[in-house]
Order: C-alpha cells, then sequence, then structure tokens
C-alpha cells in the first residue's frame, strides 16, 4: 500500500508504527489530544493495513541489518583469527593480548553461529557496526605493529650477539 494520502494519517501511522500509543501519536501528527478521536482514526482499515505494512518493512530492514552485520563480523572475524596465528608468543603482553583477542572472538563467533551476545541488542545500527569494525580494524594494526616491533627486537638483539657467544 502507498503513502496515506492524508500527511496526518500517514504520521499517526508511523508513529503507531514506532511503539506510540494511539492518543500520543494522534497529538504529535498534528490533531489536539483525544483519545475517542484516536481510538477512531486507529479502527480504520487504511490505518491498520499501513501500520502492519510499515513493521512488516522495519522486521525485514533489521534482518537486512543483522544479516549485513553478522557477515561483517565473519570477515573480521577470519581477518583477525588469521593475524593471531601468524603471531609469536613472546612476553606476557602477548599473551595477555592473545587472550583477550580470543574471548573477543568467541563472543563475535556466537553471532556469526547465530547465537546471542552482548553484540545482537535489537535496535543495534549500523552506525555501531562500523564503529565496531573500525575498532577491530585499528586492534589488528595494533597486533601487527607489536608483531613487527618485537621481530625487530629479536633481529637487533641477534646481530648484537657475537658470533661464538
Amino acid at each position: 500500500m502507498p503513502i496515506l494520502a492524508d500527511p496526518r494519517h500517514e504520521r499517526f501511522a508511523q508513529l503507531l508504527a514506532s511503539g506510540l500509543g494511539a492518543t500520543d501519536a494522534y497529538e504529535q501528527a498534528g490533531y489536539a489530544r483525544h483519545r475517542q478521536s484516536a481510538s477512531r482514526l486507529l479502527a480504520q482499515a487504511d490505518i491498520r493495513f499501513r501500520v502492519t505494512e510499515l513493521l512488516n518493512a522495519s522486521a525485514v530492514a533489521t534482518v537486512e541489518v543483522e544479516t549485513a552485520k553478522r557477515r561483517a563480523i565473519r570477515i573480521a572475524y577470519e581477518r583477525l583469527a588469521e593475524t593471531i596465528s601468524k603471531l609469536e608468543i613472546v612476553t606476557a603482553q602477548d599473551f595477555r593480548l592473545l587472550t583477550t583477542a580470543v574471548l573477543e572472538l568467541e563472543k563475535d563467533q556466537r553471532v556469526v553461529d547465530g547465537g546471542v551476545s552482548d553484540r545482537t541488542e535489537s535496535g543495534s545500527t549500523t552506525n555501531r557496526l562500523a564503529e565496531e569494525l573500525q575498532a577491530a580494524n585499528e586492534w589488528l594494526k595494533q597486533l601487527a605493529d607489536h608483531s613487527a616491533t618485537v621481530s625487530a627486537k629479536r633481529a637487533q638483539i641477534a646481530e648484537d650477539v657475537p658470533p661464538g657467544a
């Protein structure tokens, strides 16, 4: 069904679909606050149909966002797992970083597998996903930098040790 012809009716339907009560939606749609009038408008078939349509569209959009989120987390998980597999554990700090990474990956893997974690709250936004992915990419860079530093220090130590010592 297309957008309702009366802009106030459309706004009323959108507000109802967003979870607002009929009287509040009626008032915010531009009408004077009146419970019986809000109830009568809510009873109209075209309003009810439009609210159902908006709710269905919202549910589809939520599924699409969650699917995109799971795909992005899966990719980040694979990249992080690959990076971790290449690291050499030399110090306690390396071990702590690796342990933290594995715990975070386990949370994200539950999301990929369809489980629930603190990252799958309803109402999550693509902005939050982008922030999480950016943080994961920054973390990957820090791990790579740390690994490069450890390798450089090893090379320097190897150069400083005289042959046969």
